[in-house]
């Protein structure tokens, strides 16, 4: 340490000169700080506004497997295709998937109440189908069919109306997001900004300070070796700092 405060661009620096620099350091060590904060700020509310939007292609996701279910109804129906309830099946597990992932994502307690009415209904909507369209269409019981086929339209209905609920909700909800993380990042552009124009100001006025402490003894000496050259040997040197010029003062 004392080897480098030893090196000529050390023994040049002022009290004052360092002094300055730290304050400089500090004010740029706070704004950074600040300007973290606000980064940090702006960074989570753009992943929520991400969890929002990944939630929303969820729900619509959930919406196009329960309309793909109907169909399979339809075709059971109409066209005694066996394999449309492996097909219903399958949509289903992808129905639920789609279902659990979007409920990750809820924040409110309405949301998690429209998902109990969603996973009610869906939940309903199987049923439906297994434990009385299938069982009638076996039968060969067309009326029966046609009117739990008019029930299973009615429960997709439902499944539609709390998808489009949710999915509407958590659009609201992340255009919120979006606006908080654009406002978090205007925040922290105006904190850097601020940071640089509040260390420039005062970089320079600390330059203009230290210059006129340091020319002022420098004049000083001047004049007083001006004046013993003339043989004024009473002169005085008037030095009131505490640094090397003081020193040569004396």
């Amino acid at each position: 340490m004392n080897e480098l405060l030893g090196t000529p661009i050390f023994r040049r620096l002022s009290t004052k000169m360092v002094a300055g620099f730290v304050a400089i350091m500090v004010i740029f060590s706070t704004g950074g700080l600040v300007v973290s904060r606000e980064v940090d700020e702006s960074r989570s509310k753009a992943n929520e506004a991400l969890d929002r939007a990944a939630a929303v292609l969820h729900m619509e996701e959930a919406k196009s497997v329960a309309s793909d279910q109907i169909q399979a109804h339809y075709e059971l129906l109409l066209e005694n295709q066996e394999n449309r309830i492996a097909y219903f099946d399958d949509a289903g597990r992808r129905r639920e998937s789609a279902i659990a992932e979007a409920r990750k994502h809820a924040g409110t307690s309405q949301e998690l109440e429209w998902f109990d009415e969603l996973e009610s209904a869906a939940a309903q909507f199987d049923d439906n189908f297994h434990n009385q369209l299938v069982p009638a269409w076996r039968a060969g019981d067309q009326p029966r069919a046609l009117l739990t086929e008019k029930r299973s339209d009615e429960l997709l209905q439902e499944v539609v109306n709390y998808s489009s609920l949710l999915a509407e909700d958590f659009k609201k909800r992340n255009q919120e997001a979006q606006i908080a993380a654009n406002d978090a990042a205007t925040k922290a552009r105006s904190y850097i900004i601020f940071a640089a124009i509040a260390g420039v100001s005062l970089s320079l006025l600390i330059t203009i300070i230290a210059a006129r402490r340091l020319s002022r003894p420098v004049r000083e000496l001047k004049e007083a070796s001006i004046a013993m050259t003339h043989g004024d040997l009473n002169r005085r040197v008037q030095v009131d700092t505490n640094d090397e010029i003081a020193s040569l003062g004396d």
